[in-house]
């Protein structure tokens, strides 16, 4: 509890200095499975996803978890960080191979419903819009 506490004090300090939205921070950062998106940026293919962020350091903004691609059969872990209402992270290593590509990078700003941005694979070649539902 301390821990949360801690956490909850730092996304505070945090939402003083950046704006963003402290619902959505704690709802990403609550341990709960979430649903997720990534579309091909000309909008054609979808594939669903569920995201649970298990750790984050409410000082550094460390934060990580695990995704897994529902259509894809895979299971990765993500890291990165969370400043300011923005969220960015990497798909590092894989839980259970399937076909999802490791090293892809996300970047999304956080609102209070959901997180809205976008996904680059690690060569660059491919990209598109990505979504987390924070709440229904």
């Amino acid at each position: 509890m301390l821990l949360a506490t801690f956490a909850l004090a730092c996304l505070i300090t945090q939402a003083v200095s950046a704006p963003m939205s402290l619902s959505g921070v704690v709802a990403l950062t609550s341990g709960k499975t979430l649903p997720c998106v990534a579309r091909s940026l000309d909008g054609r293919t979808s594939w669903p996803c569920r995201i649970r962020f298990s750790r984050f350091d409410g000082h550094s903004g460390k934060i990580s978890g695990e995704v897994t691609w529902t259509t894809l059969r895979s299971i990765h872990v993500v890291e990165g960080e969370l400043h300011g209402g923005r969220l960015k992270f990497t798909e590092t290593r894989a839980i259970r191979r399937g076909d999802a590509e490791l090293n892809v990078s996300y970047d999304l700003q956080l609102g209070a419903r959901s997180a809205v941005g976008g996904w680059t694979d690690r060569r660059g070649r491919s990209r598109g819009p990505m979504s987390i539902t924070l709440s229904p």
